[in-house]
């Protein structure tokens, strides 16, 4: 049986990323894959058994994140979750959450956009509409509790949440690498996106 070495894996792990990146999990190949890695296709098989089982050692721990976060789960103790359970000022949550994302995308930006822009045809396909509908409900039940009857909160709770992951998105295509000015742009999106002050009454 061959041995794993921890660089080799990590070298299969970029190389994945970066061919699910650039032609997503449908179009991406292992032989690809070994080949940006510097090893045989064969050698690759060592490591991971499928492509499926590579793109999901790629995406899964940012799914995980995502979809906690559009729960509003933080781990216990947290500055964001005790404002979330006291009920704090809703600036403060505001600014925690867009605190939150900005840590987790700058952490996962490559990973993020392969998994909502990259990922048709595997085991996720579907995860970018789990997101949406996750956050939408959070939402919903956070910020359109007054919504008038003449309103559809549903609809636009969705329309709103759907607004969000798009526009991280584009964001990730287009924005700057440079950190500084990549955290400017998630953090100035967010704000706009989630003001009180911003209303056409």
């Amino acid at each position: 049986m061959q041995v794993q070495k921890k660089d080799v894996q990590e070298a299969i792990l970029a190389a994945a990323a970066y061919e699910f990146a650039a032609h997503g999990y449908k179009h991406a190949s292992m032989r690809a894959i070994a080949k940006r890695a510097g090893i045989t296709p064969g050698n690759i098989y060592a490591y991971f058994t499928s492509k499926e089982q590579l793109f999901t050692a790629v995406v899964a721990p940012v799914a995980a994140q995502a979809e906690a976060l559009c729960r509003l789960e933080f781990p216990a103790g947290s500055e964001i979750s005790r404002l979330i359970c006291c009920r704090a000022a809703s600036p403060l949550v505001l600014q925690a959450i867009v605190t939150e994302v900005i840590h987790i995308f700058l952490a996962h930006r490559n990973e993020f956009f392969i998994l909502l822009r990259g990922s048709e045809g595997s085991p996720f396909a579907g995860c970018k509409d789990v997101i949406i509908e996750t956050a939408a409900r959070r939402i919903r039940d956070y910020l359109l509790t007054s919504c008038s009857g003449e309103i559809d909160a549903d609809l636009l709770a969705h329309a709103w949440a759907t607004a969000v992951i798009e526009g991280l998105c584009v964001i990730l295509l287009d924005a700057p690498e440079e950190e500084t000015a990549l955290t400017a742009m998630v953090s100035e999106y967010l704000c706009r996106l989630f003001s009180s002050e911003v209303s056409m009454a």
